[in-house]
């Protein structure tokens, strides 16, 4: 039970789901009410439901949970700006929400350094802190001619 509940769980994680719908629907839309009841009181004893309704298809059910931008963006995709409000709010604590926000200009260098393949430099790390603010400002200006109805300038 407790695979499934993961299994589920990171289809929520992924961008539409897409390949992953076929897990989702394996453990969950082919499983029967008592094996359905047994994963709902899994996820509920762990504080998942909003995650795993964004995987399930049951997201809107839970529109007003702090969580639930974070879990539609995490679902359908957003810019990086929708993403850190949605974790400012989605934070339970002022001291948590101040983490986020402290949190949020820095880089990732384990990431970074997938990206590069190898250990960043300081250099690179640097060229990263500048440059993922100005990435941000170009997603939020497309994003908004997107939602104006134009097209985007590399697009265009």
């Amino acid at each position: 039970m407790g695979q499934s509940v993961i299994l589920v769980l990171n289809a929520a994680r992924g961008s539409g789901l897409n390949g992953r719908r076929l897990d989702v629907d394996a453990v969950w839309g082919n499983a029967t009410n008592e094996r359905r009841q047994e994963v709902k009181a899994l996820v509920a004893e762990l504080g998942a439901e909003v995650a795993f309704a964004a995987a399930t298809g049951d997201l809107e059910r839970f529109r007003g949970a702090p969580d639930y931008d974070l879990w539609r963006i995490a679902r359908d995709g957003g810019t990086r700006l929708e993403e850190w409000l949605a974790r400012l709010k989605a934070a339970p604590k002022w001291r948590d929400r101040l983490h986020v926000a402290m949190r949020a200009p820095l880089v990732n260098t384990d990431h970074l350094a997938v990206r590069l393949g190898h250990a960043p430099s300081k250099t690179e790390t640097l060229r990263e802190f500048v440059a993922r603010p100005l990435r941000g400002l170009a997603e939020e200006g497309r994003a908004l001619r997107r939602r104006r109805g134009g097209k985007p300038k590399d697009q265009a």
